[in-house]
């Protein structure tokens, strides 16, 4: 119905056939395909990263017990005037993954931001979903805190913190210190293909969930990929006309927490201090 001359001959149904066949081999291709070629309107925008409908059936009302497990964090500190933001991915036992964020923005310029954006920063604000820090830039501190503090009322233990080394070498030194293992994440095709391309695959299937934050909903539905010549994504910050961070920060968490079973866990020093073992080991 939507091509009744390009249907009427062989060569125009190959056509659409091999079009249809391109775009489910790249997902980034499809809403071009399906406005263009079947004139359907689709809630995504072009080059758009993630089909927003399949995003809105992930919210779930009632988030799983995690007490005891083990997270991966991302951070996309971006610069201290903007929005900054975390992400949590939490590998579950069925195979789906929690995806959890909260974001930060100057207390200073909260207002102007959401003039010069048109999105309620205030009301998210009111709702929990962001925090405003005082003054005019980011206090990581804050970040660091929130961190701290969420992985505690949920009984998480976070198995590394990855993060995008822009901004972040003072910072990430600091989370070191505190202990924490430190992961840097190459912003590049090489290192973010896969986990972008694997975390949008989550998300079509069913095996990603999450509260519905409205701050990490928005971020998604702004972000834009680059394709390069081999087909491989990552999220584009030139191209997205919104900002993006919150879902900058979740692709960083996932760069590890899809590779959540296979990380080599470091030796356990206390299994050595047994009294059998040191019997052994001084005769």
């Amino acid at each position: 119905k939507a091509n009744p001359i390009l249907c009427s001959y062989p060569e125009g149904r190959a056509h659409l056939r091999q079009s249809l066949r391109a775009s489910l081999d790249a997902p980034e291709k499809m809403r071009t395909f399906l406005t263009k070629e079947m004139d359907i309107w689709v809630d995504q925008r072009a080059a758009g990263y993630m089909p927003m409908e399949k995003w809105r059936t992930c919210a779930v009302k009632e988030l799983p017990d995690v007490n005891g497990r083990e997270c991966y964090v991302g951070v996309d500190l971006s610069a201290r005037i903007d929005l900054t933001s975390v992400g949590f991915d939490i590998p579950l036992d069925d195979g789906r993954h929690l995806a959890l964020s909260h974001s930060f923005m100057p207390a200073d310029t909260l207002a102007a931001r959401a003039k010069q954006d048109k999105v309620p920063y205030e009301l998210w604000v009111k709702q929990g979903w962001l925090t405003p820090t005082p003054g005019a830039v980011v206090d990581y501190g804050y970040i660091s805190d929130y961190i701290e503090r969420t992985a505690a009322k949920l009984g998480l233990t976070i198995r590394e913190i990855c993060y995008d080394p822009y901004n972040a070498t003072q910072w990430a030194g600091e989370m070191a210190e505190r202990g924490y293992t430190m992961v840097e994440i190459r912003q590049g095709v090489r290192t973010l293909g896969e986990p972008t391309k694997h975390l949008r695959e989550l998300v079509v299937s069913g095996q990603l969930i999450h509260d519905g934050n409205p701050v990490l909903s928005w971020a998604m539905g702004n972000a834009v990929t680059r394709v390069d010549h081999n087909g491989n994504i990552q999220l584009d910050k030139g191209k997205a006309t919104q900002r993006i961070d919150p879902a900058a920060a979740l692709v960083n968490a996932h760069v590890r927490g899809m590779l959540h079973g296979q990380i080599a866990r470091p030796p356990d020093p206390n299994k050595y201090a047994t009294p059998e073992f040191l019997a052994k080991l001084w005769g």
